[in-house]
């Protein structure tokens, strides 16, 4: 595999993962643990200064996370 190959794959698992968003791990972490706590996702959302949408894929990616690792 390519050194361009394995920049383009690590620039996509960022993306999945929320950081190429703007979403430093404070953030990130503070959604998950709102969530954990039942916190309607649009107050989540409206919080955290992202988009509805943009919190679900951060809640999806850790649950796929902790599935995977």
């Amino acid at each position: 595999m390519t050194e361009r190959m394995m920049r383009n794959l690590n620039i996509q698992y960022e993306f999945s993962s929320g950081y190429s968003m703007g979403v430093d791990d404070n953030k990130r972490e503070m959604i998950l643990n709102l969530n954990a706590q039942q916190v309607p996702l649009e107050v989540i959302a409206k919080a955290s200064e992202l988009t509805l949408e943009e919190v679900q894929d951060i809640i999806k990616d850790s649950q796929n996370e902790k599935e995977n690792g």
